[in-house]
């Protein structure tokens, strides 16, 4: 397994190569991954990662990738500065008031179905308007932070690229990616 040093090694090519941000993770979204993390187990793989990196380059911007409350809560406390739900706020109830409570930045990305289905075709049916269905249901996401607290000027939002999307929907939603600003948010790809 990947040890703390080689994370903060590799973050540090990263930002060497131009990165301004760092986002990590600890449980895949790909499809055929191995079984579900546990929370326990999440926050042991991300949390001292976290620690480290916000170490060594303590201003820069460094989300972590996940859908847990639980997770997030720890790797706040790490000092991770935003949270990527890649569920948009979905599969977590709690997650949005974590974020709230922490001050903290937040990602909502689209995608649909569990975290073992989303990077799949399953759920990749939008009646003929992909765009409009990944905007409508990002506005869903937004409005769920902010119900919980989540300061409108801390959500970014994200299309969800490879998530619930076959190749051709993907093309067309970064062919009419503009159409996302009518969210009123950052936009991150």
């Amino acid at each position: 397994l990947p040890t703390v040093a080689a994370a903060v090694a590799r973050a540090g090519e990263l930002l060497d190569g131009g990165a301004t941000m760092l986002d990590v993770g600890g449980e895949s979204t790909r499809p055929g991954r191995p079984v579900p993390v546990p929370a326990d187990e999440e926050i042991a793989r991300v949390a001292p990662v976290v620690e480290a990196v916000r170490k060594r380059w303590f201003a820069m911007p460094l989300s972590v990738d996940m859908v847990k409350a639980d997770t997030a809560r720890a790797v706040l406390a790490a000092g991770a500065s935003a949270i990527n739900d890649v569920s948009g706020l979905r599969l977590d109830p709690a997650m949005a008031g974590v974020v709230a409570q922490a001050g903290a930045g937040l990602v909502v990305m689209h995608s649909r179905g569990t975290v073992a289905t989303m990077a799949s075709h399953d759920d990749a049916e939008y009646g003929g308007d992909v765009v409009g269905g990944v905007i409508a249901e990002l506005r869903q996401a937004v409005e769920r932070a902010t119900v919980a607290g989540v300061s409108t000027d801390r959500i970014v939002v994200d299309p969800g690229f490879g998530f619930s999307k076959t190749a051709d929907q993907n093309i067309l939603l970064a062919d009419q990616l503009p159409a996302l600003h009518a969210l009123g948010r950052p936009i991150l790809v």
